[in-house]
């Protein structure tokens, strides 16, 4: 995916913007990139599927191109999986088009963009699944087919990144005063939004994001160690900030002691 080339991915925002010295220990650690799983490969597939729809059902491929398209994927789904997951996943992806389909039956003229690539700075940009402006107000829709754990849109850091690009993409063109996050889980039956203003935002990447970003270019973060923030840091097993907290979290629960 796209994002994985930023040095500071939306994806990976929770980590960074909270724990800003974690960028210096990976790189010091050279902590190798984990190799992408089942599940990821499987979440990859899924998102080329939704693309694949939300293209037919916009206008933008004929139709043996939109065949053709399925076809591979079908096929892919089959060598990753055992078996064709295509028609499963067109269904778990056809409440996020429909979605869209709605905003545009209210708005034939809104802009919709997918697999949009948006840019907060040359450090941290990401491609969001899709953009959707109309009337004052910037839509940032995200699509996650994992059916582990649930994610909120609620302050979500990743889709404020994204908004946060695509108002500073947009606002020039479009009188952007709200800004509406959604994500859609569907293996989980669940769909989540926030809604903030557009000078909310900007707020909160001039007061969060672009100190943290601050902080991390001139080494002088700090830890912050917590079972979310941690959960997916690639340096988590090397991490001594980690360790001291896991250890007087024991002493204080009397698992340990000093003795």
């Amino acid at each position: 995916m796209p994002d994985a080339h930023a040095k500071l991915s939306p994806s990976s925002s929770h980590r960074w913007l909270n724990c800003t010295k974690s960028f210096d220990l990976i790189e010091s650690a050279r902590v190798p990139e984990q190799a992408a799983g089942v599940a990821a490969e499987e979440g990859t597939l899924a998102h080329a599927v939704l693309e694949n729809l939300m293209n037919q059902a916009l206008g933008k491929v004929p139709a043996a191109e939109f065949k053709a398209e399925r076809k591979r994927l079908a096929e892919a789904t089959e060598k990753l999986l055992g078996y064709s997951a295509i028609t499963e996943m067109e269904k778990f992806a056809s409440g996020q088009v429909e979605f869209i389909l709605d905003i545009l039956r209210d708005d034939p003229n809104a802009l919709v963009l997918i697999e949009q690539r948006v840019t907060v700075t040359e450090q941290c940009f990401g491609t969001a699944d899709a953009i959707v402006i109309t009337g004052d107000t910037l839509y940032v829709i995200d699509y996650k087919y994992g059916a582990g754990i649930p994610v909120s849109a609620v302050e979500n850091p990743q889709l404020l990144l994204y908004g946060a690009g695509a108002l500073r993409l947009w606002e020039l063109v479009f009188d952007i005063q709200t800004v509406e996050l959604h994500i859609f889980q569907p293996r989980l039956h669940s769909h989540s939004e926030f809604r903030l203003s557009a000078d909310e935002l900007r707020s909160w990447v001039d007061t969060k994001v672009l100190p943290a970003i601050d902080e991390i270019n001139s080494s002088t973060g700090s830890f912050c160690p917590s079972d979310k923030i941690c959960q997916w840091c690639p340096a988590k097993a090397v991490c001594s900030a980690r360790a001291n907290a896991m250890w007087g979290f024991l002493l204080q629960e009397g698992v340990l002691t000093d003795d």
